[in-house]
């Protein structure tokens, strides 16, 4: 079995959005960089946003923030092995 830290696996240059960021702001970050989620870190990471929960919505874009839609998802430390 093959043992790898996870850090070397991470991307190290992470585009993430914060909870205030309206949504038509973090759609075009999303677009722009072919994404279909985003992280959501303000003093430290949130959760996640993904474009399928925000196309099924009937919102605002334009007024809608981020935090509406964040997802909590599990985390793993840097430094943990696979």
């Amino acid at each position: 079995m093959i043992s790898m830290n996870i850090k070397n696996l991470f991307n190290k240059n992470v585009i993430t959005v914060n909870s205030d960021t309206k949504l038509k702001d973090a759609l075009k970050t999303m677009i722009r960089n072919n994404y279909h989620q985003l992280p959501v870190v303000n003093d430290k990471y949130d959760g996640m946003i993904n474009l399928k929960n925000i196309a099924l919505s009937d919102i605002n874009v334009e007024t809608t923030k981020v935090s509406k839609f964040v997802i909590k998802v599990p985390t793993i430390s840097p430094d943990e092995d696979t």
